[in-house]
């Protein structure tokens, strides 16, 4: 797991690098490194291959032998970091949206719905060790962004950033702390679904979003 002195640096070195990938003379409202959810009563779900997003499959390992034989093993044997959750999956029974509401439960929607796309946008595929996934929001957008981790080491981040899943701002509809978990937010969206991400280094960024609802508040 990274923790949030780690996930801080993280954003300030992908800061720039998302300043040069988004349009002219747009500003960043938010930026934040997305972790996976820790361990809790609720798994996250695991997308399903066809809609995870494939990145950095062109980078090539550099670098002496060993830890070229080094990364390549840990990615064949233990898949690297880029796995899918173990969870279920993602549930979008209308029926259920109700008593999904009445107990607090950390995701509503099928996998083609909004949040359902920003679940599987947070779970990219790559032949490469590990994908850094960031959440970044702007005046217009709600975004994913993707970064290499170092060639031996998912504790670094390596050159290069890549652009990902995007919708209008306007989509996103509510914004609130989850009422159990630290640096827990649920994200819910104009189609009535919402999901949970883990951000470990919130403190800077998710306060200049206005209208984030407090921990408890009804899900609307």
């Amino acid at each position: 797991m990274i923790d949030s002195v780690r996930a801080a640096e993280f954003a300030e070195v992908m800061r720039p690098r998302v300043a040069e990938l988004l349009e002219a003379r747009t500003s960043v409202v938010a930026l934040c490194f997305i972790e996976r959810l820790p361990l809790w009563r609720e798994a996250e779900p695991a997308a399903p291959t066809e809609m995870r997003p494939e990145v950095f499959n062109n980078l090539r390992r550099s670098g002496n032998v060993f830890s070229k034989v080094w990364a390549a093993s840990y990615q064949l044997f233990l898949g690297g970091d880029n796995k899918p959750p173990a969870g279920p999956n993602f549930s979008g029974d209308p029926n259920k949206r109700e008593k999904y509401k009445e107990s607090n439960r950390a995701f509503w929607g099928g996998w083609n719905s909004v949040a359902g796309q920003l679940e599987a946008a947070t779970q990219p595929r790559s032949g490469w060790l590990c994908i850094h996934s960031f959440l970044v929001l702007t005046p217009e957008h709600l975004q994913v962004f993707y970064a290499p981790s170092a060639q031996a080491t998912e504790y670094e981040v390596g050159e290069g950033a890549q652009a990902g899943w995007q919708i209008p701002r306007s989509r996103l509809s509510w914004i609130r702390k989850h009422h159990k978990k630290e640096g827990c937010f649920e994200f819910g969206f104009d189609d009535g679904s919402w999901c949970t991400l883990y951000l470990p280094a919130h403190e800077e960024a998710m306060p200049q979003i206005p209208g984030i609802l407090a921990a408890g508040a009804p899900t609307p």
